[in-house]
């Protein structure tokens, strides 16, 4: 299959369930009332194209791919208790500096029952949400145990981690759990996955959100491996792959303070469909998150505090301290800025020094926006003047960037459901300029 092909195949797919869906929809003459007929048939899709340019006025090089993402959901198929979800996800790279080209199905599955039902069964590529979306090509089944607390058992073929292509050399299966309550929500579950019948990964997860009070709140994350080739320690046991904890304290309605803890051990390579566009923001050092290489462990602490003057004006203040344990290299954040928010929009000012695993400097942002039921507007830019521990001399760099967007079945009547978004961004530096425009098209029905 070459590369135009697997780009529509995705959206082919989705064309074909829904015209299959349609062929099901009963036909209900004379019903009695409406609450006697069975209800129809339901097929929603959302189908994205987006294209991406991309370069520099130095090289002849460009980065340019089209993107396809298909959505596609049925519901009460032929009358029934049979319902279909299908995600995927397709690129095409036009140059040879562009990313390669993939096509990958998030899911793809048929489901028996429905949120009401004591037991529902699925069968297809899904992702087993309470346990930390763990990918399954196989069957799950899901039980009602209370009003609020269902479980839910997996097993089946794990797609290629890497690629997320079909295979059978991996097999994973696990169970989990999922609890809702008024003031907190918990989750989770355990997952053992095999590769060519030797054990590859066995892991627990748990995600919980608490309430205390409206003062008071509490979240975290958490991923252990309890048999890494490399654990926390070292040598092969345990280890903590992945940490987030979140404490919020607003005493008072003008003041909230925000302390988050996080931990990763960067297991896999980034998915392919990673942003292109914030990838080179924290290339030139505009952003500090984003994917660390295979093997990196990294922990942060950052304590925000905000101090609403009045219900839509807010200076605020960030600390931020970083370890990555790999290098031995840490890094330091200090931030203090000003919010606005009106009800059409936002304007967002900061200053920040860092001082960041070897180099220093200091970052000025402002963003600004306005968002309307029809369309939306944002716009923003960034000044870096920093420097290399090891050097004396500080280098210049500004991005810049807009977004807009447009809802235009709420402008046009028989435009129902198309939505178009452009974005452009650009690094300016003292001798080059780097820009990307990308723009998406989208429809849902």
């Amino acid at each position: 299959m070459n590369g135009a092909l697997r780009l529509i195949w995705v959206a082919a797919l989705g064309a074909g369930l829904s015209a299959a869906a349609a062929d099901q929809a009963p036909v209900v003459a004379n019903a009695a009332s409406p609450t006697d007929a069975p209800k129809a048939s339901e097929v929603h899709a959302r189908i994205d194209v987006a294209q991406l340019l991309a370069g520099d006025d130095l090289t002849a090089q460009r980065v340019t791919y089209t993107d396809l993402r298909a959505i596609l959901d049925g519901a009460r198929l032929g009358g029934t208790k049979v319902s279909f979800h299908l995600d995927g996800r397709g690129r095409k790279g036009w140059t040879q500096v562009s990313p390669e080209d993939r096509l990958t199905v998030t899911e793809a599955y048929v489901r028996y029952g429905v949120e009401t039902d004591a037991w529902r069964f699925t069968a297809g590529r899904q992702l087993i949400r309470p346990v930390a979306s763990a990918e399954v090509d196989g069957v799950g089944v899901e039980r009602q145990l209370t009003k609020d607390v269902q479980a839910v058992a997996f097993a089946g073929l794990l797609p290629h981690p890497l690629t997320g292509d079909p295979n059978v050399d991996f097999l994973s299966a696990g169970l989990g759990y999922d609890g809702r309550g008024e003031r907190s929500n918990h989750n989770g579950g355990a997952a053992v996955s095999l590769y060519r019948g030797t054990l590859n990964r066995f892991y627990l997860t748990q995600n919980s959100y608490l309430a205390v009070s409206p003062q008071v709140v509490f979240s975290g994350f958490a991923i252990v491996d309890l048999v890494a080739a490399q654990g926390l320690l070292g040598g092969p046991g345990p280890d903590l792959t992945s940490l987030n904890l979140m404490a919020r304290f607003r005493p008072v309605r003008a003041f909230d303070s925000t302390l988050s803890l996080n931990h990763n051990h960067t297991l896999l390579p980034g998915k392919w469909w990673h942003d292109w566009l914030t990838e080179q923001q924290r290339s030139q050092g505009f952003l500090l998150d984003g994917e660390e290489p295979v093997g990196t462990r990294i922990s942060s602490a950052r304590w925000t505090n905000v101090f609403w003057v009045t219900r839509a004006t807010a200076p605020y203040v960030r600390l931020r301290y970083d370890v990555r344990h790999t290098e031995n290299a840490q890094g330091y954040e200090a931030a203090a800025g000003f919010k606005w928010r009106p009800k059409l929009g936002y304007l967002d000012a900061s200053a920040v020094y860092r001082r960041f695993f070897g180099a220093e400097g200091e970052l000025v942002n402002l963003q600004a926006g306005v968002d309307t039921a029809a369309w939306g507007l944002e716009a923003g830019a960034s000044g870096l003047r920093s420097r290399p521990l090891t050097q004396t001399e500080y280098s210049l760099s500004c991005e810049v960037h807009a977004f807009a967007w447009i809802e235009l079945g709420e402008l046009i009547a028989g435009a129902k459901g198309i939505r178009a978004m452009v974005q452009y961004q650009g690094f300016i530096q003292p001798r080059t300029l780097s820009h990307a425009v990308l723009g998406q098209l989208g429809y849902r029905f």
